[in-house]
């Protein structure tokens, strides 16, 4: 039971579903102040924050990471440094918990988090306005790309998915969430997907059942997979902030890098959620460093080029902040909202 998560204006199934969701969760990872007199009451909570037990990807390998999350304080409580009480407690807990670094993100707060010891890596943000494609025939191609929705409580799939994501991230990016769990996948990742999420198959010289996407591939094929051929995933969730899209999480297989850095593998995948979507156009942004990688994917000059740097990306090393530089560098910097908390 978590009785503190009543007096917050945040509803009870968000931490619930976050708590629930988390394979790695537990009541040690919950940090809170109370404030009573006599007898105890769920109103007694007045602070609260959640530290998310993760590994991410860093300096060609793993490093233990406590991301900090659902930081809440009362209204009447605020500006008493309850919040300072309780990071540090968590510093205290590191050890114990062999933790080697906390990270967060915050976009107001970023002043207060660094007079703490954090200390930002920008995330450069980059998108553009893409027309859809309508679906259209196009033959069979030599190597032909087919669209399924992702079945996530599939093991063989997401077996699969686990070694793909490795094999796109390890080495190549910093600060990704490692997704070596099932559970992480088959409950973390569903509940924060909804229906969004689509894997790319590529398969020689076969004809499937469904409707061609566009660009030669084809949807909607119902065979069953024993020990799927994953070349790529994708979601992308609505941009809230304004109107259009933001890409929530991609991976491409190693034969998809080498042959354009996974572009031609994302203009598949993007082209279809956007038509599963019902839009002619659509404004769509992501991570730089991830969009470099797929030349020409993203340029200056394109229809509704735009750019902005997340500041809000923060982290602390147990050690101080000194090497900070030394496990998440600024140009490999990624980080993927479905693993957002």
């Amino acid at each position: 039971t978590q009785p503190f998560l009543l007096p917050f204006q945040v509803s009870r199934s968000h931490f619930a579903n976050h708590y629930h969701c988390d394979p790695w969760a537990s009541p040690q990872s919950v940090f809170v102040i109370r404030d009573w007199q006599g007898v105890k009451t769920e109103a007694d909570f007045v602070s609260t924050l959640r530290v998310f037990r993760r590994r991410i990807y860093s300096a060609g390998g793993q490093v233990s990471c406590g991301g900090i999350g659902e930081v809440c304080t009362r209204e009447d409580f605020r500006r008493k440094g309850l919040v300072r009480r309780l990071f540090h407690e968590v510093e205290k807990s590191m050890e114990e918990e062999d933790l080697e670094l906390l990270s967060l993100h915050s976009s107001q707060m970023v002043a207060v988090y660094q007079s703490m010891g954090f200390r930002s890596v920008p995330l450069p943000i980059v998108g553009r306005r893409f027309e859809v494609q309508a679906a259209r025939s196009q033959g069979q191609t030599e190597k032909q790309a087919i669209i399924h929705a992702a079945d996530l409580e599939n093991d063989a799939l997401v077996d699969e998915l686990i070694k793909v994501h490795h094999s796109f991230h390890n080495g190549r990016f910093e600060g990704v969430v490692v997704r070596d769990r099932k559970q992480y996948w088959s409950v973390w990742m569903k509940s924060c997907m909804e229906d969004s999420g689509f894997w790319l198959e590529r398969v020689a010289d076969v004809k499937a059942d469904g409707q061609d996407t566009g660009h030669g591939e084809k949807s909607g094929d119902k065979r069953k997979h024993k020990c799927p051929n994953v070349s790529a995933f994708f979601t992308m969730k609505t941009d809230k902030k304004g109107q259009g899209f933001y890409v929530a999480d991609f991976f491409a297989a190693e034969s998809e890098v080498r042959l354009d850095g996974g572009k031609n593998s994302f203009e598949a995948l993007l082209q279809y959620a956007l038509r599963q979507r019902g839009v002619d156009s659509a404004s769509v942004k992501m991570p730089k460093v991830c969009a470099d990688e797929m030349k020409g994917l993203i340029c200056e000059t394109d229809e509704g080029f735009f750019s902005e740097v997340d500041e809000g990306f923060m982290y602390q090393l147990k050690s101080g902040d000194l090497g900070i530089q030394d496990k998440v560098q600024d140009h490999k910097h990624l980080f993927w909202p479905i693993d957002g908390f």
